[in-house]
């Protein structure tokens, strides 16, 4: 039977030990400071995909309001 994981919260889904082993050797760094070498990938890859010089990767927590479309937020200011 093939294990189901829930994605919806880091705390609903217990991770593997083939997960922990990859958190174990993962390379990461302050994505804030552009330094996490997965989120530069990740974007890299995106403009790519878009055809843009740049991307930039915004991660939005379950509940927070979307940057985007919000009229307070900074981002839309």
């Amino acid at each position: 039977m093939a294990r189901r994981v829930d994605l919806r919260s880091d705390t609903v889904t217990q991770p593997t030990q083939a997960m922990r082993d990859a958190m174990a050797v993962a390379l990461v760094g302050d994505d804030g400071y552009n330094e996490d070498p997965t989120v530069r990938a990740l974007e890299d890859r995106f403009a790519a995909l878009v055809g843009k010089e740049a991307a930039v990767f915004v991660p939005r927590r379950h509940g927070e309001p979307d940057r985007r479309s919000d009229p307070h937020s900074p981002a839309t200011s």
